[in-house]
């Protein structure tokens, strides 16, 4: 899973220089550019490039996009148009779902490129709306929070986790492997990575937050 922090760091640089010597309108005919770039890596060096550098131009798009959309508030905007939105999205997505590949950012495969361009956004757009209204309603939620703020803990090790779990049911279960080929297998089996990650979490926080990039609180 540590093929995204090189690809964030490269994206975050590129975007960096970009907000420092362009203005808005030029940003307009930078991400069409950007664009162009990871379609050619994409159909010439899917993953040859190293530091996810093909992927990385792909991800600066939605960074340029995002920056020249924040001016609109959301936030401010009334329930029925968020549910509106929700509506919307949720109907585009089950229209492209029949035609759509299975993607996997780490290795470059996206399918069709342009429709995986379209879908990422409408499913961006469906996720602020859903957590908007989660906001308005539940307020701030701890939980939610707290993962929030340790997500590079679980990203580095949510897959070491996975094999512990599959091994246990294998070895000391002995249930087949096969079971996880049932989504609701695969629900329970995040859900239980994610229990087991907080006390992990505490834990790296209190006594070592050095390994995480936080400083030791004195």
């Amino acid at each position: 899973p540590l093929w995204f922090i090189p690809c964030l760091l490269i994206t975050e640089t590129l975007f960096f220089l970009i907000r420092k010597l362009s203005t808005r309108n030029q940003r307009l005919i930078i991400v069409t550019a950007s664009l162009s770039i990871g379609f050619s890596l994409y159909t010439t060096l899917p993953n040859y490039l190293p530091w996810s550098f093909a992927q990385a131009f792909t991800m600066l798009a939605f960074y340029i996009i995002g920056d020249l959309f924040k001016t609109i508030n959301i936030k401010n905007t009334t329930n029925l148009t968020l549910f509106s939105l929700i509506f919307i999205t949720t109907a585009l997505s089950i229209t492209f779902l029949p035609i759509l590949s299975t993607a996997n950012v780490a290795y470059n495969t996206l399918g069709n490129y342009w429709l995986f361009l379209i879908t990422s956004i409408i499913g961006i757009i469906a996720i602020i709306s859903s957590m908007i209204l989660i906001e308005r309603k539940f307020h701030n939620i701890k939980l939610l929070t707290f993962l929030g703020q340790n997500t590079l803990f679980i990203m580095s090790c949510h897959l070491v986790l996975y094999a512990c779990i599959k091994g246990f049911t294998f070895f000391v279960l002995k249930l087949s492997l096969d079971i996880y080929h049932n989504i609701y297998v695969n629900i329970l089996l995040v859900c239980s990575t994610i229990l087991i990650s907080i006390p992990l979490i505490m834990g790296v926080n209190k006594y070592i937050p050095w390994l995480v990039g936080k400083k030791i609180k004195k």
